[in-house]
């Protein structure tokens, strides 16, 4: 093919192409800034194109330079103008202004408007500095020839493209993939321009390359650009291929009456060009209409997403918060210290907490979820039996709108006294359905101390009141005189039941205020290492004289072998075996036996305490070191004590680091075993 129609062909090609896309744009988006710095930088494509085609199309030589000259002059207005549009891209796409880049603008407008005056004043031929002057050669009607800043018109056509290149790729970055594949092709595009643009300086230096390279450049761009613009909606357009397609045809029609040769041909093109436009113009529409109904429905879906999205994050959020809400109420009714039970009007379990099944004796899983009727005889039932059913009443409205409490006694799994509290919990009126709690108290402890505070007052007044009684009769048969009237044996026996009876208040009130002590723990101990073995035979000997009276047969057995000295505080342990050999002889009948045992086991020094006495009942044994207690059998044996020996003496003997232990038979007798460490 002939070069010089292939240069004709892309100038044109060039031109035309680069008139369709700004007339497109001019119509569709006039004031996106990407859009104007596009329309500006294809212009001067477009005047650069037109006057080379022209510089090729004119016959007369010195028009033809001058064109010539002028399409080179716009080499430098479109290298500045590309650059202004790489700039304007980045900036709108990455949603940024920085001032160097308007200082690289200023820059780019500066050099390209100093490259033009100078080019213009080569035109005028009042310098020639770029173009020296013009040569024809074979492909071209005139070839410029470079002046002495001709290299610098090339560079800044380079150093314009790679800047504009180097734009479109940082675009890229923390970009949408859209506005990437938007700078892929822009930047595609001016690569392939630059290569094939760069070659037509070559030809001004007569390097054999072919010019016909050189006028693929500008199409090259045009064309990529128009590329971006279809398929990835560069400017945000959608509708070119319709719009371009549409205006090339008009434009090809405006040619075909222009070069019509009869009055008949130009009627009959003008018709069809009229009917061409009116069909373009609804098919225009029509593309437009369906763009933008696609663009509303794309903008609805997303919507609808994001709506969505944040329907499911707040429907998720709540859920959380439910769920949360859910298991912090669970936890607490879980580790609630009261037992909870709730159930609706029919009795079925809805739900049943761990403290329930603990005072009640039974598990959830036998309960939860099942209906509890009054004839469920089962033993295992019957605390929930008589927990759901104790305070119901025949009208279930009145009973539902009152929360009641009540005590009642349970046997299972062991005797309890129980305090319930019965309230409404939920009342539907759409379904009618009710729901109750019962919140289930274990009072029996703090009915125990509640008897024992009766208890210690009746005790201790009664134990005061005797000895007190004692020792007012004394001093009264003093004040009256007739205290001098005794003999002197009658005398010192009134004073020593007095005596007696004063030391027995001592002990009592120093065994009230040893309790006080101990439970504030400030009960103080003087520990020292002794010999236990003498402290026991001095006891045993004390019970002797003083149960000499009492028929009683005391029998000690100690090991052969001499017993290690251990550390103890002796008026304490003192105390505490007082308090077990005085048990022993006072609840056993006269004739009755008492056994004091002593020996070692591996570490321990144990103190074994055996009498035959009445003994104590086998119900009773779980509360013999407990505060006030006396069984059944020694109150009607003996009313004179406190019931306060045993425990004082287990807290004694638990802070020496032993044990102490009772084993008793009733009606035959009681053991009452101390074991003491060595070390």
């Amino acid at each position: 093919m002939d070069p010089l129609q292939i240069q004709i062909f892309a100038s044109g090609l060039s031109f035309f192409v680069s008139i369709l896309i700004v007339v497109f744009l001019l119509i569709n988006n006039p004031r996106d800034r990407i859009s104007q710095s596009f329309i500006v930088a294809v212009s001067l494509i477009s005047a650069w194109a037109v006057f080379g085609l022209l510089s090729h199309l004119s016959e007369e030589i010195e028009l033809s330079k001058s064109f010539k000259i002028i399409s080179v002059i716009f080499i430098s207005l479109l290298s500045g103008g590309i650059a202004n549009f790489a700039l304007t891209f980045y900036e709108e796409s990455r949603k940024t202004i920085k001032k160097s880049y308007s200082y690289h603008r200023k820059i780019f407008y500066s050099i390209s408007a100093i490259l033009t005056l100078i080019l213009i004043s080569d035109l005028m031929g009042f310098s020639q500095l770029i173009v020296a002057g013009m040569i024809p050669d074979q492909t071209y009607v005139f070839s410029p020839i470079p002046g002495k800043l001709m290299p610098v018109l090339i560079l800044f056509f380079f150093v314009s493209a790679l800047y504009t290149g180097l734009l479109a790729l940082l675009t890229k970055r923390n970009s949408s993939a859209i506005v990437r594949k938007q700078a892929n092709w822009i930047s595609g595009s001016i690569v392939a321009a630059l290569v094939a643009g760069g070659t037509r300086f070559a030809t001004w230096y007569e390097i054999p390359i072919s010019p016909a390279i050189a006028s693929l450049a500008a199409p090259i761009f045009v064309i990529g650009i128009f590329y971006a613009i279809r398929k990835h909606g560069l400017f945000n357009t959608k509708t070119i291929t319709a719009e371009f397609l549409t205006f090339a045809i008009w434009i090809f029609l405006v040619f075909r009456i222009s070069f019509a040769k009869t009055i008949e041909e130009q009627i009959t093109e003008i018709i069809l060009f009229i009917v061409v436009v009116v069909l373009g113009i609804f098919l225009i529409r029509s593309v437009s209409k369906e763009v933008s109904q696609k663009e509303e429905l794309e903008k609805i879906t997303k919507k609808l997403k994001n709506l969505n999205e944040t329907l499911e994050e707040k429907v998720e959020e709540r859920t959380q918060e439910i769920i949360h809400a859910k298991t912090h109420t669970d936890t607490i009714i879980k580790n609630l210290t009261l037992g909870l039970i709730e159930y609706d009007e029919k009795f079925n379990v809805l739900r049943i907490n761990i403290a329930a099944e603990e005072i009640l004796g039974i598990k959830k899983e036998d309960v939860q979820g099942k209906q509890i009727l009054q004839d469920k005889k089962e033993r295992r039932f019957s605390s929930i039996v008589a927990v759901l059913h104790e305070n119901v009443t025949k009208n279930i409205k009145e009973f539902a709108e009152n929360t009641q409490v009540h005590e009642i006694s349970i046997d299972y799994p062991k005797k309890k006294d129980l305090e319930i509290i019965t309230t409404p919990a939920i009342y539907s009126k759409e379904t009618g359905k009710k729901t109750f709690i019962k919140l289930v108290q274990d009072v029996t402890h703090e009915k125990q101390l509640k008897k024992a505070k009766g208890d210690f007052l009746t005790i201790a007044a009664h134990q005061l009141k005797t000895p007190l009684s004692g020792v007012k009769w004394m001093l009264g048969l003093a004040q009256s005189g007739d205290l001098d009237k005794l003999n002197s044996e009658k005398k010192k026996a009134f004073i020593d039941q007095a005596y007696g009876a004063n030391e027995h208040m001592i002990k009592i009130v120093n065994n009230f205020l040893g309790i006080a002590r101990m439970e504030e723990g400030y009960y103080e101990y003087d520990f020292k290492k002794q010999d236990l073995t003498k402290l026991v035979i001095e006891m045993v000997n004390i019970t002797r004289f003083t149960t000499k009276d009492k028929d009683l047969s005391i029998k000690t057995k100690f090991p052969e072998t001499p017993l290690p000295e251990i550390t103890f505080d002796e008026q304490k342990i003192e105390m505490v075996l007082q308090n077990i050999l005085e048990n022993a002889a006072i609840y056993t009948p006269a004739g009755g036996n008492i056994t004091v045992t002593l020996s070692q086991k591996k570490k321990m020094i144990t103190v074994e305490v055996s009498d035959t006495g009445i003994g104590i009942p086998k119900e009773e044994m779980d509360k013999v070191f407990t505060k006030f207690f006396r069984s059944t059998k020694a109150l009607h044996t003996e009313t004179d004590h406190s019931g306060l020996g045993l425990f004082i003496s287990k807290e004694i003997i638990i802070e020496h680091g032993g044990t102490i232990d009772v084993e008793s038979t009733e009606d035959k007798g009681t053991t009452v075993t101390i074991s003491l460490p060595i070390k």
